[in-house]
């Protein structure tokens, strides 16, 4: 892919004690593709500058492994780093224990990689819940339990709305009426015996609820004391 030209020298190098750097400075240089080989042990880091005086270090994706970016580079493999717009580009040890490490870059002028982690925040305090690499947790599903009893339909006729004591569980994700009873079931207090959809005995209804929202459910029966299960989840 791309033409021949897309592609620098092969800079190639060797690290044997901490503090040492290869310069891997090259024009239009925006990917650098580095394998390190040897037996070695120690930790190595791509760094960035543009005053070849003060250096930052420049993340690294792993591309033989987890893919993840990384800042410090302990084993051998190939890794990925994105140096475009740096005018000085160098590899060094900041730690070394032994070994030689066998250090061999190719510079690509073709586009850059840009490796991104998009994480998902929940809960009023915005903690990180997951992200695009390991699988993203599910945060619309049910996480924390909720409430459970019986409401009694104490006068035909009268409505009763579909909760589990005097108020509704607030941010309910979910809303289960099961019937004892025959009785009917609507969308507001207005609902009757006529207009209601059935619920006959032993039926159960699930709902799926925006847990911002306000929904409610109604519940009349033709007869005193029928009895309807019910359960709010979170």
């Amino acid at each position: 892919m791309g033409r021949d030209s897309d592609f620098q020298k092969p800079i190639t190098g060797s690290i044997t004690a901490v503090s040492q750097t290869i310069d891997l400075t090259s024009p239009n240089q925006s990917t650098s593709i580095i394998q390190l080989a040897g037996t070695w042990a120690g930790t190595l880091v791509v760094e960035g500058s543009n005053d070849n005086s003060t250096y930052y270090i420049i993340p690294a994706l792993e591309s033989s492994a987890s893919n993840l970016p990384i800042t410090g580079m302990t084993a051998n493999g190939v890794y990925v780093a994105q140096t475009n717009g740096y005018q000085y580009i160098r590899l060094r040890s900041s730690l070394w224990t032994s070994g030689t490490g066998t250090v061999t870059v190719y510079g690509s002028d073709a586009a850059s990689l840009i490796s991104t982690i998009s994480v998902i925040r929940g809960g009023s305090d915005g903690t990180i819940v997951g992200n695009a690499l390991d699988r993203l947790k599910v945060i619309d599903g049910l996480r924390n339990g909720g409430v459970h009893g019986s409401l009694t339909l104490t006068t035909g006729g009268t409505t009763y709305e579909a909760k589990v004591g005097g108020s509704r569980l607030a941010n309910r994700k979910s809303l289960t009426i099961t019937a004892l009873d025959d009785m009917f079931w609507g969308y507001d207090n207005t609902v009757t015996t006529s207009s209601g959809t059935p619920l006959y005995k032993n039926q159960q209804i699930i709902f799926a609820i925006d847990p911002d929202s306000t929904f409610q459910v109604w519940l009349v029966a033709s007869a005193n004391s029928k009895v309807a299960r019910i359960a709010e989840s979170l």
